[in-house]
């Protein structure tokens, strides 16, 4: 019985070493997430900014707090093209006719 009680003992302290362990190094990963996604959103709103201000797209804002909800593309497109071209063929028959 002493045996069976300290293996319960045991596997609950395991148990909680591995919650602890595990937790700590998830919520630090997490929070390296957290601050690799804001640079990435800083660095989006940059680049949306930059070509809003070069007239290539036009910012869709939250009327509330201001904050890049979308963005529209316009612009003209004109395309030109020409070609040439020139061929020659031959027919060439090999006896294979249809029956009828």
């Amino acid at each position: 019985m002493q045996t069976f009680l300290g293996t319960i003992i045991a596997t609950i302290i395991g148990g909680l070493i591995t919650f602890f362990v595990a937790k700590y190094y998830y919520q630090r990963a997490s929070n390296q997430l957290k601050i690799e996604a804001d640079k990435l959103k800083k660095f989006n709103t940059m680049i949306l900014r930059a070509l809003e201000m070069n007239d290539m797209v036009e910012l869709n804002k939250d009327p509330k707090t201001g904050e890049i909800v979308g963005f529209i593309i316009s612009g003209k497109l004109s395309i030109k093209a020409t070609s040439k071209a020139s061929a020659s063929g031959e027919t060439i028959r090999k006896g294979h006719q249809l029956k009828e």
